[in-house]
């Protein structure tokens, strides 16, 4: 069963309607009508409050919805690769800026290197 289908008969079973389920864990209306017509999806945070208000653990909630797993997979991705990015700039700022009038300190160096070689080869394992 599909999250949207899981949720609106989650609801439908607890008599509530869609104001009183999104009052019950500080959201819109708009968002349970998404949710409910498979327009969108909940973060994280809202998961853990419905599966809380249902009894259920998050992985009964999302199990059966293959859509909402693959973009929840897409999100932790794309925060992935952002780190590596991030590291691979950290490792290029170290190779580049570690000397001092004149000398060059070999640990940032090093340091650096290692950074941005791991970076390289992490974004690339993770496209």
């Amino acid at each position: 069963m599909e999250f949207s289908e899981k949720i609106k008969a989650l609801r439908k079973k607890e008599n509530w309607t869609q104001a009183e389920l999104a009052k019950k864990i500080n959201i819109s209306n708009q968002a349970v009508s998404k949710w409910e017509t498979g327009r969108g999806f909940p973060d994280i945070a809202n998961l853990i409050q419905i599966g809380d208000l249902f009894n259920l653990t998050l992985d009964e909630l999302v199990r059966d919805d293959l859509l909402l797993q693959k973009k929840m997979s897409q999100k932790n991705k794309n925060w992935l690769m952002l780190a590596y990015f991030l590291l691979l700039i950290v490792g290029f700022l170290l190779i580049t800026f570690s000397s001092r009038a004149g000398q060059i300190l070999w640990f940032p160096r090093i340091i650096g290197l290692i950074a941005f070689i791991e970076s390289i080869h992490l974004l690339y394992r993770n496209k």
